[in-house]
This record gives structure tokens, sequence and C-alpha cells, in this order.
């Protein structure tokens, strides 16, 4: 399976920085930039979270059109969507002044400053010796 990402996407419209405004939301693009395609079941296994627990973000990426799916893989009896990032770097662009662009722009810092002190915290609580290269940058 090949897949073409832009190399850049710019973040400009509000439905967009919304879609930022989740820890999970943001803990799925990271992944999925990470590891490249996936299924929801995968993304939920590397993210140590249920598939169900991940479905209406998965959506809300959607249709900020974040995501997309690339493929469909056959599970047996069942379908499985195969999604990916649509670029490799996402860029916010200004909100100009923008009252709306700027709230979700807070939420998404806020969502950031607290995704670091969760993975800070992790990382001081962690076995030095259980630690992986680069897991924690």
């Amino acid at each position: 399976m090949t897949t073409s990402r832009s190399p850049r996407l710019l973040i400009s419209r509000p439905e967009q920085r919304e879609a930022l405004t989740s820890t999970v939301r943001m803990e799925l693009i990271e992944t999925l930039c990470a590891t490249g395609p996936s299924t929801v079941a995968a993304l939920a296994s590397r993210m140590g979270r249920t598939p169900h627990s991940l479905y209406h973000h998965v959506r809300q990426l959607l249709e900020a059109a974040l995501i997309r799916k690339v493929e469909t893989r056959r599970n047996g009896a069942r379908e499985q969507a195969v999604y990916d990032v649509v670029a490799d770097v996402f860029e916010i662009a200004e909100g100009a002044g923008d009252a709306a662009l700027d709230e979700a722009d807070r939420k998404m810092v806020g969502v950031i400053l607290r995704k670091t002190e969760r993975e800070f915290r992790a990382a001081l609580e962690a076995d030095p010796a259980e630690l992986r290269s680069g897991e924690f940058y």
C-alpha cells in the first residue's frame, strides 16, 4: 500500500483547529505520523486504548480533513478502514485576530501542555532500564 501525503498542511479552518483541541485526537495524529497508515484497532493497541474509545475522534479528524481513509482491509467477515494523516507536517495559520480561531488556539496550547506534562511525569516515574531510546522526547 502506498499513500501520498502532502509535505505540509496549513491549518486555517476553524473546524480543523477545533479538531486538534483534544488530547486523544492529537495522539491519533502523532501515532499516524510516526507509524503510518493504520486501522482503528491497531491505533488503539499502540495508544493503550480501546478501539471503541477512538471512533468518535477518528470521525472528527476525518470531518476536519486532517486524516483520510486510504484503504479497506477484510478481517474475516468484517471490513476495516485504514487511515493516514493527510500531510507529514501540520502548520497552524495565524488567526489574525479572529476570536473563534484565537480560542481554538488557546485550547490547542492547553492540550499540548497537558500532554507534555503527562509525558514528563511518565518519564520521571519510568525505570530507566525500561526506557527505549527516543520514547520520551
